[in-house]
């Protein structure tokens, strides 16, 4: 079902405090954004994908809206949240896969 080949990062503030920054201006990003998810074949990806994210702030959705096979997920400050068109589809193959007992889930270890 392709689940077992994503892997999924998350970057923000929520866990580290504002360690993120915006590489233009080595400032925190000025953003609406309390965190970014992204789901690709690699983990590398994702959460290099997940953290510049992040720090594109409110220019993320634009540009994750034509990135091809990468899966964008992002939760505002308000609680209103925003997801690429790639998103739906990955995110029908994780639930598949975590209707699964544990024993069966294929977790692969790179």
């Amino acid at each position: 079902d392709g689940a077992a080949d994503l892997a999924i990062a998350t970057s923000g503030p929520a866990e580290r405090g504002c360690h993120i920054l915006d590489p233009r201006t080595h400032e925190a990003p000025n953003t609406t954004l309390a965190s970014f998810t992204v789901l690709t074949p690699r983990l590398t990806d994702a959460d290099v994908l997940a953290t510049a994210g992040y720090a594109m702030g409110d220019l993320a959705p634009s540009w994750f809206s034509v990135v091809p096979d990468v899966a964008a997920f992002a939760v505002c400050d308000d609680n209103t949240t925003w997801h690429n068109s790639e998103f739906p589809r990955h995110a029908a193959g994780i639930r598949r896969a975590s209707r699964l007992p544990i024993a069966r889930r294929r977790i692969p270890i790179t």
